[in-house]
């Protein structure tokens, strides 16, 4: 996989995102390289995936859509908080990694 600019990335995310929920806001939280000498061409990515507005059913639909188009990133932390005026509705926020070839 080549590298990909961070907004073009964050881009990316946030459209696969988008065709699941609306409103989903995708921002990098930090970029970070590897020790080890064979993964020097590598960067992991780390990113915050905000969705204001979700229903459990079509967050599932949405991460594994993200997880199956992107075989090097994965969801590594989720956070769910119901809302009283709208309980159908979740705000959730994920946090996702992915690796990229650096150039």
């Amino acid at each position: 996989m080549a590298r990909r600019g961070d907004s073009v990335i964050g881009i990316d995310l946030g459209k696969r995102v988008n065709q699941q929920i609306d409103k989903a806001n995708v921002r990098l939280e930090n970029t970070a390289g590897f020790k080890q000498p064979e993964l020097a061409s590598w960067a992991q990515y780390s990113w915050l995936i905000d969705l204001p507005q979700a229903d459990y059913g079509t967050l599932g639909k949405a991460i594994a859509g993200l997880e199956n188009s992107e075989p090097l990133l994965a969801v590594t932390k989720i956070s769910i908080r119901a809302l009283a005026e709208q309980p159908q509705f979740q705000q959730v926020t994920l946090t996702a990694s992915d690796y990229i070839l650096k150039k």
